[in-house]
């Protein structure tokens, strides 16, 4: 048995057994290898604090009442019909993603596949600057080109790009598509395209423009994503900005 966790005030989801869980915090192995990560996970191993294990915050977003081994479709539907009613938005957006790689298995069976085209787990991150996150979706010029000049910062950029990276879809398009729209409002997609031909402004050069790509390109749900077809995606998503509403 496993459950699905946010690691409070971190930008973090992923597995842990349940039995590394109590009163709102949870034990995270110091295992670098996935398949390692994994296993322990699967096996529910003892937590050993003395080599190297930590206690996180954590908050429960879904919790299977299944081993994390193969099962049927029907099986997988009846669990997934199980999660609260109750989650916030952002849990929501997490278990769709976790329903639409596959209900014919587990979570964790899911990340084993994602993880044969190189793909791997976060370790949870720092806490975000409210800031940080209130930041999107952009809404103009002087928006976007704030953003820019914040990316600069590194550190910044590599903790926006985990954030987004959390966005879920199981194709590159739906994953460019829920990045996107988080990351601009409507009316400035219409104003933008990745060229910048006409007198729309071009992402192609643009810092934002690579954060959405490589955050895309960073969701553990794709087998083997490439920067390739993410920039193609992302083309996709400005060309037909102006048909959305």
């Amino acid at each position: 048995m496993y459950l699905i966790v946010e690691f409070v005030n971190e930008g973090q989801t992923g597995p842990v057994a349940k039995s590394w869980y109590m009163d709102g915090f949870s034990w995270w192995p110091p295992y670098k290898d996935q398949s390692r990560l994994l296993k322990s996970v699967k096996k529910a191993e003892v937590p050993h604090p003395d080599k190297g294990w930590k206690k996180h915050s954590v908050r429960i977003l879904y919790e299977s009442a299944l081993s994390s081994s193969f099962q049927s479709g029907a099986r997988a539907e009846q669990e997934w019909c199980n999660k609260p009613s109750d989650v916030q938005a952002v849990d929501r957006t997490v278990l769709e993603a976790l329903r639409e790689m596959d209900l014919k298995i587990t979570y964790l069976t899911s990340l084993v596949e994602s993880f044969v085209g190189g793909r791997r787990i976060l370790p949870p991150q720092q806490v975000q600057d409210e800031e940080e996150i209130n930041i999107f979706p952009l809404n103009s010029m002087e928006t976007l080109e704030d953003l820019e000049k914040r990316l600069l910062n590194n550190g910044l950029k590599q903790r926006m790009t985990n954030t987004l990276s959390l966005s879920g879809g199981h194709t590159m398009k739906k994953t460019i598509w829920r990045i996107a729209s988080k990351v601009f409002t409507p009316n400035l997609a219409k104003s933008l395209n990745w060229c910048g031909r006409g007198d729309k402004r071009g992402l192609k050069q643009t810092a934002c423009g690579q954060l959405i790509i490589t955050a895309a390109v960073k969701n553990p749900a794709l087998p083997a994503p490439t920067d390739a077809e993410a920039e193609k995606c992302l083309k996709d998503f400005l060309r037909l900005a102006p048909a959305r509403r």
